[in-house]
């Protein structure tokens, strides 16, 4: 019965095509809501990201006033190092939201959570590491593109 309320806590679907089938959408108090369930996205986001891996949160968040979708994670060869994907979306047709033809990735070095803010993009959000002596920062890498790939 939920899955029929929110489809993002649907059973994985088989068939994602991040251009035409909406991403998210807002309730009627304005409320982000993903369309499709979390582990297509991110496999979605995989087959255009490899290295992303570990991905702990999927959500929808607004940068200068327009919609992202986010996933946070970590680096595939470096479990240790935080990396955060975040799609740009469009609104389409029917008030629904598909992925743009914009992404940002930022990845730490020494940094175990990397993310975007609303002002200063990206940054260090946290570091734990044991060598207090090494620096901890973020690279920023826009790219073109949807950022999510096809599922088939």
């Amino acid at each position: 019965m939920m899955a029929l309320l929110n489809p993002a806590d649907a059973i994985e679907q088989q068939h994602f095509d991040p251009a035409t089938d909406p991403v998210a959408g807002l309730d009627l108090l304005n409320r982000w809501h993903l369309l499709v369930p979390e582990q297509t996205l991110v496999r979605s986001a995989q087959s255009i990201t490899p290295g992303l891996s570990g991905v702990t949160s999927v959500y929808i968040g607004e940068v200068h006033g327009r919609p992202h979708l986010f996933l946070k994670g970590a680096l595939t060869e470096y479990p240790e190092t935080g990396c955060t994907v975040m799609i740009r979306l469009e609104e389409n047709s029917n008030g629904l939201w598909v992925a743009g033809q914009s992404y940002q990735i930022c990845s730490g070095n020494s940094c175990n959570t990397c993310g975007f803010d609303e002002y200063w993009g990206c940054s260090c959000e946290r570091y734990t590491g044991a060598d207090m002596e090494t620096e901890s920062k973020c690279d920023h890498t826009v790219s073109t593109g949807p950022g999510l790939g096809i599922i088939d």
